[in-house]
C-alpha cells in the first residue's frame, strides 16, 4: 500500500507498507546540473509492522543541502529512522504528482519488492487522516506542527519532535527550497490572556507578509471546538483573537493558528 508517492519512475520519494511493514525511500535516476549527485537511490524498512485500530505519525525529512549523513531521515511516533545508504544531493526535479493512499503514475520500490494486489491492500479500514507537505526541511516549521498533531491524535506523552536540524557541515542553515518561511522574531503571537480563563480570552498576533490565516481552538482530543478567525492579516497589522469560551467545558485546550508560511499555537486552561 503507498501511503504517499510524490515524483516518478526517475525522482521521487515514498513511503509505502508491504505486508503492513514500513519503508521509505527517496532516489534520482537522472542527471543533473551544478553540484547534484546524478543517479543515486536509498530505500529503507523500518522493521515496524503497524497495526489495525492504532494512528501512527510518520514524518519523512529530506534536506539536499545537509551533510551526508544527515540528508534523510524518518520517523515513526516519535522514534528515528536513518537510512543505510547515502542520499545524494538535490535532485533533478521539476514538480511531479503527488499521490496519497496509492499511486498516480509511476514510482520505485526497494529491490525484490513483493507489490501485488495481494500485498498492496492488506491494512482493512486504513485512513490517511492528514498529510502536510512542506518545500522545507526548516525545523521551527516542524517543531509547531509535530506539537499540534501529537495532541490531536492522542500523544500526549510522546516529547519534542524527534527529528531535529539536518545539519549542513558547519552550519545549522535548513531551508532547502521555494520561500524560505519568515524567522521566528517575524511571527509574533502572544500568550493567552487571561490564562486560565473563564467566559472570554484573547491574543494577539503579527505577521511580516501579509497572508490568509485561519485560527482555531482544538481540544486535547483533536476535536476542533471553534473557529476563532478566518482570513487575511495585513503586514504589519496587530490582529486580535478574540476567544469566546462560554459553551467550552472546564479544561486544556489550544489556540491553533496556520497561516501560508508558518503554524504556531498556545496552550491555555478554561476554568469555569
Amino acid at each position: 500500500m503507498v501511503i504517499y508517492k510524490q515524483g516518478d519512475e526517475n525522482h521521487g520519494f515514498a513511503i509505502y507498507l508491504i505486508n503492513r511493514q514500513v519503508y521509505y525511500g527517496a532516489w534520482n535516476n537522472q542527471n543533473c546540473s551544478g553540484s547534484c549527485t546524478n543517479k543515486w537511490s536509498v530505500f529503507q524498512s523500518t522493521g515496524f509492522t503497524v497495526q489495525p485500530g492504532t494512528n501512527y505519525i510518520f514524518q519523512f525529512v529530506y534536506n539536499g543541502n545537509a551533510s551526508s549523513s544527515n540528508r534523510l531521515r524518518f520517523s515513526i511516533n516519535g522514534n528515528v529512522y536513518t537510512p543505510s545508504g547515502t542520499p545524494g544531493t538535490s535532485m533533478s526535479y521539476s514538480g511531479d504528482a503527488v499521490s496519497i493512499g496509492g499511486k498516480v503514475g509511476n514510482t520505485r520500490f526497494h529491490d525484490a519488492a513483493s507489490v501485488n494486489e495481494t500485498n498492496q491492500y492488506l491494512c482493512n479500514n486504513t485512513k490517511i487522516a492528514e498529510v502536510l507537505l512542506y518545500n522545507t526541511a526548516d525545523a521551527t516549521i516542524r517543531d509547531q506542527v509535530w506539537c499540534v498533531l501529537k495532541y490531536k491524535y492522542g500523544f500526549t506523552s510522546l516529547g519534542n519532535n524527534p527529528i531535529g536540524t539536518l545539519s549542513k557541515d558547519g552550519s545549522d542553515d535548513e531551508p532547502i527550497a521555494g520561500q524560505a518561511p519568515p524567522t521566528e522574531e517575524t511571527i509574533l503571537l502572544s500568550e493567552i490572556a487571561p490564562d486560565p480563563a473563564d467566559h472570554r480570552a484573547a491574543a494577539v498576533l503579527q505577521v511580516q507578509q501579509q497572508q490568509y490565516v485561519r485560527a482555531t481552538i482544538i481540544g486535547l482530543d483533536g476535536q476542533r471546538h471553534a473557529t476563532v478567525y478566518d482570513g487575511y492579516v495585513l503586514r504589519g497589522e496587530r490582529r486580535e483573537l478574540a476567544l469566546d469560551l462560554a459553551t467550552l467545558p472546564s479544561g486544556v485546550y489550544f489556540l491553533v493558528v496556520e497561516g501560508e508560511y508558518f503554524v504556531r499555537s498556545r496552550r491555555f486552561v478554561v476554568q469555569h
